[in-house]
């Protein structure tokens, strides 16, 4: 035998180690990579609608800003930054604390394999 594949199951994986000692064995991608989205795909989720949101209301901010910066007639133009009147996005640190969320859920699925 040259090597095993298996889903993870412990049972399985004891059974092969018995068997064929020798053979390395290793986790069927398709199972780690189903498992693994099972705990992120939430968290994902819920991330591209925070961040949907966030995009919705700068686009909103910035159609507003160029409405009421654009120049009277007869008025010499105001060159503002377009940034200047954005504000910062207040969802920062629960956007960090999503992806702290994700790496950990992968970092857990990494170490059951």
């Amino acid at each position: 035998m040259l090597a095993t594949l298996s889903d993870g199951e412990k049972s399985i994986i004891a059974a092969m180690n018995s068997s064929w000692p020798d053979a390395p064995h290793q986790r069927c991608q398709s199972h780690f990579l189903g498992n693994l989205s099972g705990s992120v795909l939430p968290l994902d989720t819920k991330l591209r609608q925070q961040l949907k949101a966030e995009i919705e209301r700068i686009a909103t901010n910035s159609r507003e800003i160029r409405k009421t910066s654009r120049p009277k007639s007869g008025t010499a133009a105001r060159q503002y930054p377009l940034f200047l009147g954005i504000p910062y996005l207040s969802r920062d640190i629960e956007l960090i604390a999503i992806e702290s969320q994700i790496r950990a859920a992968i970092r857990a699925a990494a170490s059951c394999q």
